[in-house]
């Protein structure tokens, strides 16, 4: 594919652009589905993170997801892994 991995230094997320749009992307979602009292973030951050994993991006026109498993979920139940 071409992807080049670059390194940023730990601890200092300043120093890495595409970290803090993707934490601010994050922040955005899961302000937007957790309630007022804000005691259930912990439980809606998993829908958040299959939301965003899931969403394509406009550099690959694919998903994250789809670039790492081959394919897209309609749901997260296709992550159940089956026994």
């Amino acid at each position: 594919m071409g992807a080049k991995l670059l390194f940023s230094i730990t601890y200092h997320p300043q120093t890495d652009g595409l970290t803090k749009v993707t934490n601010s992307t994050l922040i955005t979602l899961l302000s937007g589905m957790v309630s007022k009292s804000l005691r259930d973030w912990n439980i809606r951050l998993s829908y958040v993170e299959f939301a965003y994993n899931r969403s394509t991006s406009y550099a690959t026109s694919h998903s994250a997801f789809e670039v790492c498993y081959g394919f897209n979920p309609l749901t997260p139940l296709y992550l159940i892994p089956i026994l």
